[in-house]
């Protein structure tokens, strides 16, 4: 679910309700098997999927933040500096 929704707003609740246990329940669990809470999962699959597009397309950083799950581009970049360490534009120019 979270692989195919990731542009969308993803809700713990219906996280939980598709998996069929109540939200505290589905955190420990998925906590327990990921190692990450489910919004520091989706956090983590949304950067790595903008770090390759970043590298593989040339779609502007505003879209492919938009792609990913973050419609508003400062809160993309900000989000995305945080985790890399480097702004999106910085990323994709690294080592070209």
């Amino acid at each position: 679910m979270i692989e195919d929704r990731l542009d969308e707003s993803l809700s713990l609740s219906a996280m939980a309700d598709l998996a069929r246990v109540s939200k505290f329940h589905f955190i420990r669990l998925f906590s327990e098997e990921t190692g990450r809470t489910p919004y520091q999962y989706i956090q983590h699959r949304r950067i790595e999927k903008a770090r390759l597009l970043l590298k593989t397309t040339d779609r502007t950083v505003a879209d492919i933040g938009a792609t990913v799950g973050f419609p508003d581009p400062p809160n993309f970049s900000r989000t995305f500096t945080r985790h890399v360490g480097l702004s999106p534009t910085q990323y994709r120019f690294q080592g070209r």
